[in-house]
């Protein structure tokens, strides 16, 4: 009986207990910190305590067990551990401003040109060519209304040489102090429809020299296969350009010579190609921007050859370079293919024709003819 009377007994006072622990938290003070103790009997996770000031390391405070007369703790509630490693505050960054870097005026760039207002402009290489073939353009429209007097062009044999050129408006000429460059980056003919191309200063043809050489052919003509529809051979832009100029050519022997197209060069306006004996396109015309291995024509219906010239605009004239020196790698490697040993070989040199002088009557050779089997005036292609 005394048994069931102390059991009863300590019934009462552990629920007193529960009652005394749900109804307020306990606060254990732990040298100046304050600990929380949760007022659920249930496991408390680990607290690191961070106090206002460092304090020295301390042992782990031991589980006190309840005794009869404590009610503030029971035997379930834990006691939360307080670790030895007390992390230092958290340290906030400085940021230290950063001045504004203003340069002296040693540092301020010298070599910025100064501008004269008053001098003439430099034009970019689209208002060259802009210049250059407004003013084949307005020649081309004065021959074909007869008012042509001659003025800017230059008389060379029977023909006259058209010389307009951006020079005598803003000083601009070719210079090739930095080698020939490689504008032809398309082959304007189809090499499997030709069979033979001849050398520049040869005899073939006819004369056709620039300001400063006399009685030789500085051009190349192509001669087409045997057997072919000449008229329906297309004719390539061989570079990027503008369509400078397209001239009628002569009638020779009651046929038709086709047309001639002059390309200014968009990379250098000083470099125009002339195309001989071809049909231009439908919308191919002055003016027209062309691509370099855009169709641009097809050639002329009777003429079994085809004829490509490269002018350069010079200070003092005009002057003609080998369409081989104006090749890519790339496009010579195709004639190359057919059989053409070098750029050199396609090239009579000056000094070579000057010591082995041709003959002209006007624009004709004397004594000569074009022997298509000559090897000093052509290459065969295989």
């Amino acid at each position: 009986m005394f048994r069931t009377i102390f059991l009863l007994m300590i019934a009462i006072v552990a629920l007193f207990a529960c009652g005394e622990v749900e109804s307020a938290t306990d606060e254990i003070e732990l040298e100046g910190s304050v600990l929380a103790v949760a007022p659920s009997p249930t496991a408390v996770p680990t607290t690191t305590v961070v106090p206002a000031t460092p304090i020295p390391t301390q042992a782990p405070t031991a589980a006190v067990a309840p005794s009869a007369s404590s009610v503030t703790k029971t035997q379930e509630t834990p006691v939360p551990t307080v670790t030895n490693e007390i992390p230092a505050p958290a340290v906030t960054p400085t940021v230290v401003a950063r001045a504004t870097e203003v340069p002296s005026p040693a540092a301020v760039p010298t070599n910025i040109p100064v501008v004269d207002p008053t001098a003439t402009p430099i034009p970019t290489t689209a208002e060259l060519v802009e210049c250059i073939v407004g003013g084949y353009i307005e020649v081309l429209e004065k021959v074909k209304s007869g008012e042509f007097d001659g003025t800017g062009i230059d008389e060379l044999s029977s023909k006259p040489r058209a010389k307009v050129t951006a020079y005598d408006k803003y000083g601009v000429a070719f210079d090739d102090s930095a080698g020939v460059p490689k504008l032809a980056t398309a082959s304007y003919v189809e090499l499997d429809a030709t069979s033979m191309v001849s050398k520049f200063r040869s005899h073939s043809g006819h004369d056709f020299s620039d300001s400063y050489e006399d009685c030789r052919t500085m051009k190349h003509y192509t001669y087409f296969r045997q057997g072919l529809n000449y008229g329906s051979l297309p004719i390539y832009s061989p570079i990027d350009g503008v369509v400078g100029m397209i001239q009628e050519e002569d009638i020779v022997e009651n046929a038709h010579g086709g047309w001639q197209l002059y390309i200014v060069s968009s990379v250098d306006p000083s470099i125009v190609f002339r195309l001989f004996h071809m049909k231009p396109m439908p919308g191919v015309e002055p003016g027209r921007t062309v691509r370099a291995g855009e169709l641009i024509g097809v050639n002329n219906d009777v003429n079994y050859t085809n004829d490509i010239a490269v002018q350069a605009t010079m200070t003092d004239g005009i002057k003609f370079m080998s369409y081989f020196d104006f090749m890519s790698d790339e496009v010579f490697t195709k004639y190359s293919a057919r059989g053409v040993v070098s750029r050199e070989s396609a090239i009579i040199s000056k000094e070579v024709r000057d010591a082995e002088p041709l003959a002209c009557d006007g624009e004709w050779y004397v004594d000569r003819t074009p022997d298509f089997g000559d090897e000093s005036a052509w290459i065969t292609l295989n």
